[in-house]
């Protein structure tokens, strides 16, 4: 995979910057056996490619199932949360998510793919009046996130050669990622991409 710069330099402007919206997430942490896997994996990369990886923090990974359009100004959410969130949630049991593969993307994102690839919604339309009901509460556009994955990391650079890159693809190709089960998610208000500054609005129980 070939790292194209200018996909690259728009995500590490992104990272860089303040940047605000409203999502609904799961994760932030993830059970520990996860969040463990992920500082080993971040650690090899390091040991390959040293000086040239943006990291979260392990316990900033998180899954987006609502994602809000970020922004470099504050939206400032002070309204009771959507009761169509909670009605879109209603009759989802704990889901569990199987990691299927680690890619490193064009924009240098390294993305870890879920099986399910979606969010089982009862309703789609539910699903829609929440996104609508979201779009309102923050101002911000949202949608619905139409493939599950967890970022674990950026490449900083587009001047590995593709001998690197393939090294690296190998590394993410031999990695495992443990399964996790999600109980709860959150409605967030975040403050930048990694998500390292956010408050958590609401909590939601899945049963």
């Amino acid at each position: 995979m070939a790292i194209n710069i200018d996909s690259l330099s728009r995500r590490l402007r992104s990272l860089s910057e303040p940047r605000f919206g409203v999502s609904l997430i799961a994760g932030k942490p993830f059970s520990k056996p996860f969040t463990s896997a992920v500082q080993a994996l971040q650690l090899r990369l390091t040991d390959l490619i040293p000086g040239d990886l943006v990291l979260p923090d392990p316990a900033d990974i998180h899954v987006t199932i609502f994602r809000g359009k970020s922004s470099l100004n504050q939206c400032l959410p002070t309204l009771t949360p959507p009761t169509e969130i909670d009605a879109v949630l209603t009759g989802i049991r704990p889901v569990t998510l199987i990691w299927n593969s680690i890619i490193l993307e064009q924009d240098g994102a390294i993305r870890a793919y879920s099986q399910p690839s979606a969010w089982p919604f009862v309703s789609m339309q539910n699903a829609r009046f929440a996104v609508k009901a979201i779009e309102s509460y923050s101002g911000r556009p949202t949608s619905i996130q139409q493939r599950l994955w967890a970022t674990l990391g950026t490449i900083r650079t587009d001047r590995l050669d593709a001998d690197t890159i393939s090294r690296v693809q190998t590394l993410l190709n031999d990695s495992y990622m443990p399964e996790i089960s999600i109980f709860h998610l959150k409605l967030i208000y975040y403050k930048d991409i990694h998500l390292s500054s956010a408050e958590i609005i609401k909590s939601y129980e899945l049963r």
